[in-house]
């Protein structure tokens, strides 16, 4: 069991976080008025910054190679989701800055300890669709006299319900990604690179619904049907990511012919069962909205 995962990219034992810390702040408009104090008006609720520090050494990590691949998730803004061991879902971030103090090294200059410092920014995306029915409704002409709305007998959602929920989201998103890469596949080195941190990422969250329904104190313990969807995402994303792996070690080989077919079947079954997953989850969604 892991500690945390950013990306694909799993922490536990002593190679994990040593020191977290976030940050947040309300976005504040201030109107200046003539011979009178400013007024403040509600902006936005700005996005989370988040610190991680980092102590790499050599005994249980290749020290330059980790550091190399936070640099390249930096500067290719890679979207990083940020997962707990308990399942529980952060969010997702890029990594905005990156600090390195190189602890210890040998005499020939080899890094064998770092401190590395990550600050991470959150990234938000809008459901646009959401946003105009919202608006549609505050534009909506009233018929008859406006009335308070009645208060809503709907509860928020259960710790657990909204954590499988959210897992289920990140494989959904993480889908979305290996779709949009497999069926213009050409066995691109950099592309194999991002088509395996996909599937690693949808296949660890699908087992962490594995492990869920085993557990006697989750709320899927014993749910069959998101053991068996989970389970079959898990095996396809493993599948598909054996076949890239394969291609991506005999890329530049004369005689290697890539199974570039292999790509695109392995993604359609996998794709289908990501949506088998996705609707066992329907259960989970009408429970969390418990009546009173």
């Amino acid at each position: 069991m892991f500690f945390a995962q950013l990306g694909t990219t799993e922490y536990k034992g002593a190679f994990t976080f040593n020191s977290y810390s976030e940050d947040e702040e309300a976005i504040i408009v201030e109107h200046p008025l003539i011979g009178r104090k400013a007024r403040l008006q509600q902006g936005a609720t700005g996005l989370r910054t988040i610190a991680i520090s980092l102590f790499l050494h050599q005994e249980y990590c290749n020290v330059e190679a980790e550091i190399k691949k936070l640099r390249a998730s930096k500067d290719s803004f890679e979207i990083l989701p940020l997962l707990w061991g308990n399942g529980a879902v952060e969010g997702e971030f890029i990594i905005a800055s990156i600090g390195i103090s190189k602890a210890q090294m040998d005499d020939t200059g080899n890094t064998i300890s770092s401190l590395v410092n990550i600050s991470l920014k959150e990234n938000v995306v809008d459901d646009k669709r959401d946003q105009q029915q919202q608006q549609a409704k505050k534009d909506a002409l009233a018929v008859g006299n406006k009335k308070t709305p009645s208060k809503s007998n709907r509860i928020n959602p259960s710790t657990c319900s909204k954590q499988s929920i959210d897992i289920i989201s990140v494989i959904k998103a993480n889908s979305g990604r290996v779709d949009t890469i497999s069926r213009q596949y050409t066995n691109n080195p950099a592309l194999n690179s991002k088509l395996m941190s996909h599937l690693k990422i949808i296949s660890n969250s699908a087992q962490m619904l594995v492990d869920a329904t085993n557990n006697s104190g989750s709320c899927l313990f014993n749910n069959t049907n998101i053991r068996g969807t989970a389970t079959n995402v898990k095996n396809r994303a493993d599948s598909l990511k054996a076949i890239v792996h394969a291609n991506a070690g005999g890329y530049g080989s004369g005689l290697f012919t890539p199974d570039i077919t292999g790509v695109k079947t392995g993604n359609t079954t996998l794709q289908s069962a990501v949506r088998a997953l996705d609707s066992a989850a329907n259960t989970i969604r009408q429970s969390s909205i418990t009546r009173k």
